[in-house]
C-alpha cells in the first residue's frame, strides 16, 4: 500500500507548516493558527458573557476558602504574593508616578470637601502656608484639609500631626480645652 500523502493545508487554508503544525496528547495532528482563532473567539464569548464570570468568580471564591481552610500556612503565602506584587509596583513607579498618583489623592481630597485648588491656595495663604494650630510649614507633603464631621464645613489646613490630635481629642473644643487643664495642671501639681 502506498503511502499516503498528508495535505499541505488545514481545512481553513493555513499552509502546513512546522511552525503551523503541532500534535495534541493523543497524537492528533492539529493547526496552530485554527487553534489560536478558535480560542480567541471561544474565550470572548466567554469573556462578554456575564452569567459566565459569575460562574468563574464563584469558582475562584470556593477554591480559595477551600484552601484557607485545608492548606496549613495558606493564608500567610497569600499575604505575601500580595505584598511581594505591590512591591514590584512601587518598584516599577518612577519618581513622576509618585508625584501623579499623590497630585491624584490630593485633587480627590479637595473634590471630597468640595474645594477646587484655588480654594486650597487661598486657605493656605490665608495661613501663610502653615499648620494653623503648630504653625510649621508642611514637610513635603501638603497640608490636610480639616472638617467639622458634622457640618462638613471646612475649618482650615492642618498638617498630619495636628489633625489626628484633634481627632483624638474628639474634634471638639471641649476635648482640646480638657487637655489643656490637665496640661496646665500637671505642670503646676507637685509631684
Amino acid at each position: 500500500m502506498p503511502a499516503r500523502l498528508l495535505p499541505d493545508k488545514c481545512r481553513k487554508g493555513h499552509v502546513r507548516t512546522d511552525e503551523n503544525t503541532a500534535f495534541d496528547q493523543d497524537g492528533y495532528r492539529y493547526c496552530r493558527e485554527c487553534r489560536r482563532v478558535y480560542s480567541r473567539a471561544y474565550f470572548r464569548l466567554k469573556r462578554e458573557d456575564p452569567a459566565y464570570r459569575e460562574r468563574q468568580r464563584e469558582r475562584h471564591r470556593e477554591l480559595k476558602e477551600y484552601k484557607r481552610k485545608n492548606i496549613p500556612g495558606f493564608r500567610e503565602h497569600e499575604l505575601n504574593v500580595e505584598r511581594a506584587r505591590l512591591e514590584r509596583r512601587r518598584a516599577a513607579m518612577t519618581e513622576a508616578d509618585h508625584r501623579a498618583r499623590s497630585a491624584e489623592h490630593h485633587r480627590s481630597k479637595l473634590k471630597k470637601y468640595g474645594l477646587t485648588p484655588a480654594d486650597y491656595n487661598d486657605l493656605l495663604a490665608r495661613q501663610s502656608g502653615v499648620c494653623g494650630i503648630c504653625g510649621k510649614p508642611p514637610n513635603g507633603k501638603a497640608l490636610g484639609v480639616d472638617h467639622c464631621h458634622e457640618s462638613g464645613r471646612v475649618r482650615g489646613l492642618l498638617c498630619n500631626d495636628c489633625n489626628i490630635g484633634i481627632g483624638k481629642l474628639g474634634d471638639t473644643a471641649e476635648g482640646v480645652q480638657r487637655a489643656l487643664r490637665y496640661l496646665s495642671y500637671i505642670d503646676h501639681a507637685n509631684f
